[in-house]
């Protein structure tokens, strides 16, 4: 009885009009008050709440290993040792050892400035795994030299080693450039995998979406039959299905960008107690919120699309 009268509200248009009014159809098709058991909300909102994190780690690291190759290009470390059969802390050894190197610094070329590192600062690189007191006082720290290289003078630095490992026996030159190079790797394969989880988490909520579309194409496959019946087109019948994926699409997407931001905030407190030299910063700068506010919309635009696809790709079978 419900399917007759509702058949006979739906046809009634049909006596004044050759084709059925917008009015007419929408009330064939009432998807708007449709609840899907798959809650595609909340599915996509977890989605967008794990591309934002990756997106994040993403951008965090990429900044990071830019960070790294600006500070570390173009110049060296020069590590003097503890003077041999003495302690560490002995003025005249050490006071000579460092004036050898730096006599050797200041006649080359390709060196542009050269200046030691002072203990304290030293220390306070020491400071968040070995902490303060008397343990970092009595290490046989060696001496630093912070070198930074003249422009182009990269080639010229086996001369230089040869010219300090003259002056000052046992003494360390670090080009940083294995170190770098291998960070920098490192933080390619974290952006790789980061757009790898982006990738899975699109591909996840396009299956939750299609099996939402089919799910509500199985509801109302009476009220679609009618609707063809009173002519209407495959693309109106998409468009409803698609318009409802774009809404359920962007408040998902809202729903996971605010759960990711406050994660992120609670990361940050969280990480307050920890020395931020230690810790990345996660939190994006201005002008790399951009991708972020792209979510929901990528979720709705998302969404939108794969359901109209999908209800066209059903309906061409139905025919």
């Amino acid at each position: 009885m419900a399917v007759a009268a509702r058949l006979k509200a739906m046809t009634a248009p049909l006596g004044r009009h050759l084709r059925p009014s917008a009015e007419a159809m929408r009330a064939g098709l009432e998807l708007g008050r449709d609840e899907s058991p798959l809650h595609l909300d909340w599915i996509v909102g977890a989605m967008a709440f794990l591309a934002a994190l990756a997106i994040v780690g993403a951008v965090a690291t990429a900044d990071a290993a830019a960070d790294w190759r600006h500070g570390l290009t173009g110049t060296i470390t020069v590590e003097i040792p503890a003077a041999p059969r003495a302690p560490a802390g002995t003025p005249a050894a050490a006071d000579d050892r460092l004036k050898r190197v730096m006599e050797v610094l200041h006649d080359e070329r390709a060196v542009e400035r050269a200046a030691p590192v002072p203990r304290a600062r030293i220390d306070e690189l020491l400071a968040p795994w070995l902490g303060t007191g008397d343990l970092v006082d009595s290490l046989p720290l060696p001496q630093l030299v912070d070198v930074t290289l003249a422009a182009g003078a990269r080639e010229e630095l086996a001369g230089l080693k040869q010219h300090l490992a003259a002056a000052v026996p046992g003494i360390i030159v670090d080009d940083h450039e294995i170190w770098v190079g291998q960070l920098v790797h490192l933080a390619r394969l974290a952006v790789g995998l980061a757009l790898v989880v982006v990738g899975l988490v699109a591909a996840c909520a396009m299956a939750a979406t299609v099996i939402a579309t089919r799910a509500g194409l199985a509801i109302h496959h009476e009220a679609i039959d009618l609707l063809h019946l009173m002519g209407a087109e495959d693309e109106y019948i998409a468009d409803q299905f698609a318009s409802q994926a774009l809404r359920r699409g962007l408040r998902g997407g809202i729903i996971g960008l605010l759960l990711a931001a406050l994660a992120l905030v609670a990361f940050g407190s969280a990480g307050q107690a920890v020395d931020p030299k230690l810790l990345p910063r996660l939190w994006p700068a201005l002008d790399q919120i951009l991708p972020l506010l792209l979510v929901p919309l990528a979720t709705a635009t998302l969404g939108w699309a794969t359901a109209r696809r999908t209800v066209l790709h059903a309906l061409k079978k139905m025919v």
